[in-house]
């Protein structure tokens, strides 16, 4: 059992009377509904505080009755669990220790993933390679495949393969000579580094590529990791974008499921995720959607596609908040023109149009994030953590699918 690690200005169980404290569940997954409940000996309190802590205090509840249900919704670790309770005369408390285990999404969710990625794990037996990056030191290029450190890319993820050039570094915060690491290849102040390809967590094949370094994403800054949050992120400037390759032999699925996690910046045109034919002289048209902020707008415009022309679908006011971390859900049914948007946990905003915007042909398509199709002007400016399409529509699983995500992101979905 814990000892207090904060002031509660509370005297310990014992001192005119006692309370216990007993957890339903020591070892909860995160999205479970975990009971706690306090019984009181030698005096009857008035109050409850059910208390959280790893490092840092953080209220549960504070109430009359002596049970409450605790909903896990933090990432995965150990915390410490406290009930306080008072009579107004008598203040004590007890503790019990839980463990909070972490949910996967491509563990509870693998069997249809038609492709993934994402620098932080999806995957809880997941040991290869998570992408491929490359610096360039003046003319000469040099590119190495990096894993996770533990379930995220950071600094201290190790280089597992040198694919391009000399490189003798041994985590990627030395391969760009970033402060605190050892230089171990002589770099001559901190370099940057961008994603030639990433790789799937479910089966280890590659996910997406680019090829042109103009167009790369970038993963470190000058020795500096770029973040989404507190997360190693893709960083979108305008101009890059992934190739995600033909998407489920040649033909979109009339069922599917896209989920994201990125971030807009405040200006500018921005688009998501879209496709392009794979053959010179088709009709573009996308497979799911894109967003596009007018600059100096609050407003995000919703274009997608319908086989003949671009045309305008929808007009979102909210709950589009740029700048942050946002959860994009994007599901479609067969048969069904239209699909439903969820941002960040919302109600399905319904898409109308005059053409299928997600089937039409079954047309040979490759799936691209970053800009829609070969246009330019919609193109994304900001950051990635995740993209994930699933073929079949798993709006049942929306709850599940959030939880996962929360696990790993510390989010709230």
């Amino acid at each position: 059992m814990s000892s207090c690690p904060f002031i509660f200005g509370a005297r310990s169980s014992g001192a005119g009377g006692s309370v216990s404290l007993a957890v339903s569940d020591i070892s909860p997954n995160a999205g479970d509904t975990v009971t706690l409940t306090a019984t009181p000996s030698g005096f009857t309190p008035t109050s409850y505080q059910f208390l959280l802590f790893n490092g840092s205090v953080t209220l549960l509840s504070q109430q009359s009755g002596n049970t409450y249900n605790w909903t896990v919704n933090v990432p995965a670790g150990n915390y410490s669990i406290y009930v306080l309770a008072t009579d107004g005369a008598t203040d004590v408390f007890d503790s019990q220790d839980v463990t909070v285990n972490a949910l996967y999404l491509l563990g509870l969710y693998p069997t249809d993933c038609i492709t993934d990625f994402a620098p932080f794990r999806l995957l809880g037996s997941f040991t290869g390679r998570i992408m491929e990056v490359r610096r360039l030191v003046g003319s000469t290029t040099t590119a190495v495949e990096i894993g996770f450190d533990g379930d995220y890319v950071t600094l201290d993820s190790p280089v597992l393969s040198v694919t391009v050039g000399s490189s003798s570094a041994t985590t990627l915060g030395s391969f760009v000579n970033a402060s605190g690491y050892p230089n171990q290849d002589s770099l001559s102040g901190a370099q940057s580094a961008f994603v030639v390809r990433g790789y799937r967590q479910l089966n280890g094949a590659l996910a997406w590529e680019q090829t042109v370094a103009a167009n790369q994403p970038r993963l470190v800054d000058s020795g500096t990791l770029d973040v989404l949050g507190a997360f190693g992120c893709l960083r979108f400037l305008g101009n890059q974008w992934q190739d995600y390759g033909l998407i489920s032999g040649l033909n979109k699925p009339a069922n599917y499921s896209i989920l994201s996690v990125a971030s807009f910046d405040s200006t500018g045109a921005m688009g998501l995720y879209g496709s392009r034919p794979a053959g010179s002289g088709q009709t573009p048209f996308s497979y799911g959607h894109i967003w596009k902020q007018p600059s100096g707008s609050s407003t995000i415009t919703t274009l997608y596609g319908d086989g003949i022309n671009q045309r305008i679908a929808t007009t979102l006011t909210n709950p589009i908040v740029v700048t942050s971390m946002q959860l994009f859900e994007d599901y479609k049914s067969s048969g069904v023109l239209d699909s439903d948007l969820y941002v960040d946990g919302s109600g399905p905003i319904p898409f109308s149009g005059t053409g299928s915007a997600l089937n039409v042909f079954g047309t040979a398509t490759r799936m691209l994030f970053g800009r829609f199709g070969d246009s330019s002007g919609n193109i994304l400016t900001g950051r990635q953590l995740m993209f994930v399409v699933y073929e079949g529509n798993k709006s049942a699983d929306r709850l599940g699918m959030k939880n996962a995500i929360n696990s790993i992101l510390g989010t709230s979905w």
